[in-house]
């Protein structure tokens, strides 16, 4: 008889959108079902992503996670720490029903998946999906507990290990994978999908998109459609994404002024997320990674695999200098220019 494996997943960041969501699709892609694994996932909201988690099998459980935000006023604060041992007694009740063997905590500003687990005495594992940002010292000192609590530790890019002490940066139990997706098949009718994007057969099509926050530099999208729009008429520019949390609201109503004052009408489009995203992308001329700060992205691989060009801004980001990039030059640390850092 099979063994039963289940994994509790604990996720701060929701559901909604983004690149942890889709990588935690691809891990229960893979997993779940096979030699007795299954998951768990606990997550603070719901969004397209649980459809998608539950139509493999994997449960879902709704609950506000306890998450050290960049904003640092009091009452944020005290949420934070009032929510810690409900998670943690929350956590522990699921462990103990479903007989979970292991936990996964994804992000470095949560704790409580790593002393739900010690609790229980069982292991767990914890994923950095950040680089070191400014303010450094904040962020080193959100991801000091984490080795210590953590049975094995993942880095998802190389420029992480910079945010562990350096007892911890070349530790056994920390180890370096990379993110990676399954592609899926690229558009099949490209003209007929772009002309239901309302985008002319002879137009030049440019695209970005991901979660509407101030690492994401899509000021400096739209800067760049502004001085090349009216000299280029023909081309279309289209930013795809929203926000995952409440304290993006005002980049997102800066980015939708800074886009309305722009008057590029038919030029210049800004969408919500939408669950075919993959498929504007796909049938794009040009992708456009503006980010000022950021690992390697999944809707940058998704790019390269089905062959659009790829652009990132001379600043400090995401180093994608073309569909050829491996992994491993495509992830640095960054420290983002004084404009884009977070209020």
């Amino acid at each position: 008889m099979q063994r039963d494996r289940p994994i509790l997943v604990v996720n701060p960041v929701g559901v909604e959108a983004g690149g942890v969501q889709r990588i935690l699709l691809e891990l229960f892609r893979g997993l779940h079902g096979r030699d007795g694994y299954r998951f768990i996932v606990a997550v603070p909201s719901i969004g397209p992503y649980e459809r998608r988690y539950q139509e493999l099998g994997v449960r879902v459980v709704p609950m506000p996670v306890s998450i050290l935000r960049r904003s640092l006023n009091p009452i944020t604060v005290a949420r934070m720490f009032a929510l810690i041992p409900l998670n943690v007694r929350a956590l522990r009740r699921i462990i103990r029903d479903e007989r979970v063997v292991l936990v996964h905590t994804q992000k470095m500003n949560t704790l409580v998946g790593d002393l739900a687990a010690r609790a229980e005495g069982i292991r767990s594992v914890h994923s950095i999906h950040e680089v070191p940002l400014w303010p450094e010292a904040l962020y080193r000192a959100m991801a000091a507990p984490i080795p210590r609590l953590a049975d094995r530790v993942v880095l998802t890019c190389e420029p992480s290990r910079g945010l562990l002490a350096e007892e911890h940066r070349d530790s056994s139990h920390v180890r370096l994978i990379y993110n990676g997706i399954a592609l899926e098949p690229p558009p099949q009718d490209r003209a007929a999908l772009r002309r239901g994007l309302g985008v002319p057969d002879d137009a030049f099509f440019v695209t970005t998109g991901g979660r509407l926050a101030p690492s994401k530099g899509f000021e400096f999208f739209l800067e760049a459609a502004r001085r090349l729009a009216p000299a280029h008429p023909s081309t279309r520019f289209r930013l795809i994404g929203d926000i995952i949390a409440e304290e993006d609201a005002p980049y997102r109503d800066r980015i939708r002024y800074q886009a309305r004052v722009l008057g590029l009408g038919a030029q210049l489009v800004l969408e919500g997320f939408r669950d075919d995203y993959r498929q504007v992308i796909g049938v794009s001329d040009l992708f456009v990674l503006p980010s000022v700060y950021d690992t390697l992205p999944s809707i940058v691989i998704e790019a390269w695999g089905w062959g659009s060009r790829s652009s990132r801004p001379g600043s400090a980001g995401c180093p994608s200098r073309s569909r050829t990039a491996s992994p491993a030059s495509s992830c640095r640390r960054a420290t983002p220019p004084r404009s884009a850092r977070p209020s």
